[in-house]
């Protein structure tokens, strides 16, 4: 891979996390929470940085997978389609697993309350998948962040530029 390439990917990635953080405020209402003074502006700003991260990491991967396993050809649309379904794909595979673990969860698992999110990132999923705030990541956010997703692995450079099958 090329640095401008890497470059590049860097680039829509960076605006993709961007995206992701501007639907995540405004899906969750995160505005009103922080008005009511339920919730620190500066919290409030962690958890939607953090889960932001998560979704352009799996959109990421989700990227790479699209780009080792098939053989893109045909038209831009075609692309951005499969694109849009397998970044679909890895955001609901994720949201599945959290809420699957959240349900199977047993004390002998540990004892946190974020540990029945996941490791790790359990304190992030809390924020986005407890009670009924799952539905809004299904409902809102996989669908917007799968059409940004599409659209911007779209705008990768054509192999005439980079030497590279697109």
């Amino acid at each position: 891979m090329t640095r401008l390439r890497v470059v590049a990917v860097s680039l829509r990635l960076t605006v993709y996390w961007v995206l992701g953080c501007v639907l995540l405020w405004l899906s969750y209402g995160l505005s009103i929470q922080v008005n009511n003074g339920s919730r620190t502006k500066q919290s409030a700003t962690i958890s939607v940085m953090a889960m932001s991260l998560i979704i352009s990491v799996l959109t990421l991967i989700a990227w790479f997978l699209y780009m080792r396993l098939s053989k893109p050809r045909g038209s831009g649309w075609r692309k951005g389609l499969m694109v849009f379904l397998c970044t679909g794909a890895a955001l609901a595979t994720y949201s599945t697993v959290v809420i699957v673990r959240r349900n199977l969860w047993t004390p002998a698992q540990g004892m946190s309350v974020y540990a029945q999110l996941l490791p790790v990132v359990g304190a992030v999923n809390a924020e986005f998948f407890s009670e009924f705030n799952w539905i809004i990541f299904l409902i809102e956010v996989i669908p917007a962040m799968s059409l940004a997703s599409a659209i911007l692995f779209s705008m990768r450079p054509r192999a005439q530029d980079d030497g590279i099958e697109s």
